[in-house]
Order: structure tokens, then C-alpha cells, then sequence
């Protein structure tokens, strides 16, 4: 979502609220009885940043694009 701020791209959402709610289920994966809650929160939040990632290479025009190609690139490598 930086990379969005920085370049004035308008993101359709931005899920602020929704990925600090998911992070903090995530990181109370180590009590057993919230370990389901914490697996669907990764899943979900996997879902979430493949989705801005994707609008990113799509609203970004060429110039920014080849500056952040880098990044871009390797948020890709890590969800798939």
C-alpha cells in the first residue's frame, strides 16, 4: 500500500483495518485452541496482498513500474 501511496495510485480497497485484524490472529498462532483461526487469517491474508499486488502491476504506468519492479517481483515469488 505504500508503493500505492507513494506513485497517487487509487486502490479499488485498501484493507488497513482488515490486515492489522488478520496479523494479530496470526501471531496467536501459539495457543492450540486459536491455531484454526490463525491458518485461516494466513490464508486470507495470503488472498489479500496476491490481490493488491496484481492491481499494483495493473494501475501502475511504465516508469514507476520498472522502479519497483524489483519489489514487485519478489511479493510474487513469495505467494506463489
Amino acid at each position: 500500500m505504500k508503493i500505492a501511496d507513494r506513485n497517487g495510485v487509487k486502490l479499488r480497497r485498501s484493507y488497513r483495518r482488515t490486515i492489522s485484524n488478520l496479523m494479530k490472529a496470526v501471531h496467536n498462532c501459539s495457543n492450540p485452541k486459536r491455531v484454526k483461526n490463525a491458518r485461516k487469517a494466513e490464508r486470507k491474508l495470503k488472498t489479500i496482498s496476491g490481490r493488491l499486488v496484481r492491481e499494483l502491476q495493473r494501475k501502475l504506468l511504465a516508469e514507476p513500474l520498472k522502479g519497483h519492479a524489483e519489489e514487485l517481483s519478489l511479493f510474487q515469488r513469495v505467494l506463489s
